[in-house]
């Protein structure tokens, strides 16, 4: 690879808030390709898999339809066909499907002088978590204890009996934890579809986990390995802070399972040391680089650049060991592109990525901020479970000519937007309990040393502690836009489809609903409305349910989250809309924005987008704030019914949504449009959106250093600029 500019390919994404391993291979293998050197991505799937948008990683884009995909040859034939327009040099798989395709043609390709370093075949098939277990128990290799159902009506019955927690695993990909029967069904309808390939039941056990990726060279001895210790994961399981390790152990264990594999290529390898105890389980075994794979360039040992060396037979830099005590916590990205970009993507399967150079231009002509202007406050900067709004809001005040200082304020050690000096100049942890007493003292002390003017709560459970310490705070310098809780009340989901709530606004209706206490009720409702329906919890929780046995499992998931109500809805097909309004002191809509829904999350969280004209929709919803008396941010989520074409209003988010930077964008920038309103600012007008931009999001890693890490964690401070 010295001297050559080679063309390199990277197959397989995943889909929203999925952090697959292609982006990350990208963006390390980047540090190390010579000047000249392109990389495609290798799509299978909708063109928008929000990863392969991250400006700077990919200079081609191709799309492998459903059709092409159905066999080996149609995947060979296409894959040949890219090579003979652009000359691929590699191809290195980024997802289990793809390992398993590139493995079985690798002989076919090389005849074609593309290079590969995988596995034969039957190796890969080796794991599959319907055989890994029985294949390590036969082996020598000590695993957590694991049994594989194969029928998806068996999954509750066999999870009961094995007890609880139990992780739920996809017999290929997916990972989820659960605490009942009625979570492990539902969790292996959503991973596997009501007729699946089966998953694997694996009982929970306290302790560390570890996970190592390993470049295994065509001799079957590993020439590069890097382990991390999770120090945070998410509610999914999937890890959000990791540091690198370095312990003799561990590499043995790993070695030893390579050498049973009978391995070649990447292999990243799940590890569980008990609580207590010096064993080392394995409990998970993947094919190819892992999604940390970046990390591995910080630590100085870059896994990406290691196997291009293989691939490439270039000599390997002497470096004995990844550095330890390395961190990442996982981040998002987000970005804006051209509409006909991915149009030409999703209708001819052959896009062009996004470069550095282009993103910027698309901000041209936007001021700087100015030195002398606001300092602003912005609360929910985390991406740990859910993307919280402050990244967004943070993000477009940076484009705001009127602030000059960006604080962020979290409540966790693991915030993503604590360590991201490109967002905030400086963050602070807040307490973590619900007292606004607390809360009030906390920020006065920030005060005192970095004055406020302006602070933007942006996380729903804040909002009655802001109000109740609203005045003191303006008795301080610091303004708000914040609505009273009356308003607040009345926008609650069980005052917004209660009795009383009129049903028709104009562009927009109420669904029919029900609220229950019981479950006798819910039951009731359920009958009533009719099949599928809509089950809700009063603050959070949304499922549709489609038999009562589901709405009977919904129903236990709203109590053991502590609610004592549930609110029956019809089920309303057809896409996601969302309008964004900000409103002023007299309850006047300043201005509404309306985006249509392209990639969602499981949690509903927004993954891309793109502005959709609905003026009568935005002008009734302004007068629906109105009416409830709202001031500040505010969001109505909608469904465009399919069968009637109109718009249901089903939530009223009570702050800005966490999609809000499009609004920047789009040159309609409702932070700096609630921020100047607070401060007595001029507002600025906005101009007319622009209908040629997608919204996108990517998940990425994010460096920290361990004294801003211990900063954060001890003293609740953690500086980056100005601040």
């Amino acid at each position: 690879m010295q001297g050559t500019a080679p063309h390199i390919a990277i197959a397989g994404f995943g889909s929203a808030n999925d952090a697959t391993p292609g982006a990350s291979i990208a963006r390390a293998m980047r540090q190390g390709l010579p000047s000249g050197a392109e990389v495609t991505a290798i799509i299978d799937g909708p063109g928008l898999r929000t990863d392969t948008w991250i400006p700077g990683l990919f200079d081609h884009m191709r799309c492998c339809r459903p059709s092409q995909a159905a066999d080996d040859q149609l995947v060979l034939d296409w894959l040949l066909g890219i090579h003979c327009e652009t000359a691929l040099d590699a191809i290195i798989p980024g997802t289990q499907y793809w390992l398993s395709r590139i493995a079985t043609l690798a002989p076919r390709l090389a005849r074609k002088g593309i290079k590969t370093l995988v596995p034969s075949p039957d190796r890969v098939l080796l794991l599959q978590r319907s055989r890994l277990p029985k294949f390590l128990y036969e082996r020598g290799l000590d695993t957590a204890f694991s049994i594989f159902v194969a029928d998806t009506s068996d999954v509750a019955a066999s999870a009961h009996q094995l007890g609880f927690p139990l992780m739920i695993k996809g017999n290929h990909f997916g990972c989820r934890p659960v605490h009942s029967p009625e979570q492990a069904h539902q969790a292996t309808i959503a991973m596997n579809g009501a007729a699946g390939a089966g998953v694997l039941l694996q009982r929970e056990t306290a302790g560390q986990i570890l996970n190592v990726a390993a470049i295994v060279g065509r001799d079957g001895k590993p020439c590069a390995m890097v382990a991390m210790r999770r120090v945070a994961a998410d509610e999914r399981g999937r890890t959000v802070c990791g540091a690198v390790v370095d312990d003799p152990r561990i590499t043995r264990r790993v070695e030893k399972l390579i050498d049973a594999l009978d391995w070649c290529g990447p292999l990243e390898v799940t590890l569980l040391r008990p609580t207590g105890s010096a064993e080392l389980l394995i409990v998970d075994v993947r094919g190819g680089l892992p999604s940390w794979s970046m990390l591995t360039q910080w630590a100085g040992y870059n896994l990406a650049v290691r196997l291009l060396q293989e691939l490439f037979d270039d000599p390997p830099h002497p470096v004995a060991h990844a550095r330890a005590g390395t961190l990442f916590v996982r981040g998002i990205t987000e970005t804006t592109v051209p509409f006909d970009g991915i149009a030409r993507l999703e209708r001819h399967g052959v896009g062009t990525g996004i470069a550095v150079g282009d993103e910027a231009n698309l901000r041209a002509g936007r001021p700087d901020n100015s030195a002398d202007g606001l300092c602003v406050a912005v609360t929910g900067i985390s991406s740990f479970d859910v993307i919280n709004p402050g990244l967004g809001v943070a993000r477009a005040l940076r484009e705001a000519p009127d602030v000059s200082t960006l604080l962020g304020l979290g409540y966790g050690n693991f915030d993503s937007g604590a360590y991201s000096p490109e967002l905030f100049d400086a963050a602070f942890r807040l307490p973590a309990g619900n007292g606004s007493t607390q809360l009030l003292e906390c920020l006065r002390n920030i005060h005192r040393d970095h004055p406020i003017d302006v602070i933007v709560p942006c996380l729903d459970f804040e909002l009655e502690n802001f109000l109740d310490i609203r005045e003191a705070l303006a008795e301080m310098g610091i303004a708000t836009l914040l609505p009273t809780k009356k308003a607040l009340q009345r926008r609650s989901k069980p005052c917004l489809f209660g009795a009383n709530t009129p049903s028709d606004w104009g562009a927009f209706h109420i669904p029919e609903s029900r609220i229950a206490d019981s479950e006798k009720g819910l039951l009731e409702a359920v009958r009533e409305l009719g099949l599928p329906c809509v089950v809700k919890g009063p603050v959070s929780f949304c499922h549709i349910v489609y038999t009562l046995a589901d709405a009977k499992s919904a129903w236990q998931q709203i109590r053991r989250g502590g609610a004592d109500e549930a609110i029956v809805q019809i089920y309303i097909p057809g896409p996601c809309f969302a309008v964004a309004a900000v409103c002023d002191i007299d309850h006047r809509a300043l201005s509404a924005l309306t985006v249509k829904k392209l990639a969602v999350c499981e949690r509903g969280s927004t993954w891309s987008a793109v502005h959709s004209r609905q003026p009568a929709l935005e002008k009734d919803f302004g007068s629906f704030l109105s009416d409830i008396g709202w001031s500040g941010a505010a969001e109505g989520e909608f469904i465009r019914d399919a069968l009637r074409d109109r718009f249901y209003l089903i939530e009223v988010n009570p702050r800005f949504t966490a999609w809000i930077y499009f609004s920047a964008a789009l040159g309609v920038n409702h932070p700096q449009m609630l921020v100047c309103t607070a401060a007595g600012l001029p507002v600025p007008s906005p101009r007319t959106p622009s209908d040629d931009l997608v919204f996108v999001r990517g998940s990425i890693e994010i460096p920290v250093s361990a004294t801003s890490l211990a900063a954060l964690s001890m003293n609740g401070a953690v500086y980056h600029g100005k601040a």
